[in-house]
């Protein structure tokens, strides 16, 4: 018989099971798809930072496009908690991937409003929309990550 004090424990590591799926594996599947996908458009916006203000609108699109998409599947990862998921360690690790990945969508969302919105970009918008696409771009890499290797089956086609 196992002590009091080891009743209590939570297992810092755990293999899913179809039982303990928060979040359906094609929900999982879908956003890991729509991160990979912002992820490649933030690197490649970041790619050549000598556009034009008309360049860097049309450059920007895709982004703008993904935003809103990645947040739909930013809160499809809410369930994904310490308190009800079998992995506390990785639930742990999702939530703050999933924070900052939000935080960088705003940040990013601000810094190409600043340098689509003048006549002609300006050394200070174009450096901080490289930044922010940047580091936008890492962010999902974690996050992708850690999806991909907690559900390596999911993970088939990515680059």
């Amino acid at each position: 018989m196992l002590p009091p004090t080891a009743r209590n424990v939570i297992p810092f590591t755990h293999k899913p099971a179809a039982d303990d799926q928060l979040v359906p594996v094609a929900h999982l599947r879908a956003a890991l798809h729509q991160f990979d996908e912002l992820r490649r458009c933030a690197e490649r916006l970041a790619a050549d930072p000598q556009w034009s203000a008309l360049e860097w609108r049309a450059a920007s699109s895709p982004v703008l496009v993904h935003l809103p998409k990645t947040s739909q599947s930013l809160a499809a990862l809410d369930p994904i908690r310490v308190g009800s998921h079998a992995d506390t360690r990785w639930a742990a690790q999702i939530r703050t991937a999933c924070r900052e990945v939000d935080r960088r969508l705003v940040d990013i969302r601000i810094s190409m409003s600043a340098a689509t919105s003048m006549e002609s970009s300006t050394p200070d918008a174009v450096v901080t929309v490289i930044s922010d696409a940047t580091l936008l771009a890492a962010a999902l890499r974690v996050l992708c990550t850690l999806i991909a290797g907690y559900h390596p089956a999911i993970a088939g086609d990515r680059n």
